[in-house]
């Protein structure tokens, strides 16, 4: 289980995003590191930033 204590308050920041592709599997990577350390990562065939594809 993850602690889930935030002695600063909740997180509302995203440090980094990084991108990336891997053409052998024809997939899109994005991950977004948080301000509280943590990251949400993405794995996609296909991805739309601010409705426009997303390409390298």
């Amino acid at each position: 289980m993850l602690d889930r204590s935030e002695p600063w308050g909740p997180s509302a920041s995203i440090n980094d995003v990084t991108a990336s592709e891997d053409r052998a599997e024809g997939l899109i990577r994005v991950e977004f590191e948080l301000q509280s350390g943590g990251a949400i990562h993405i794995s996609a065939g296909a991805c739309r930033l601010d409705g426009e594809p997303f390409v390298f």
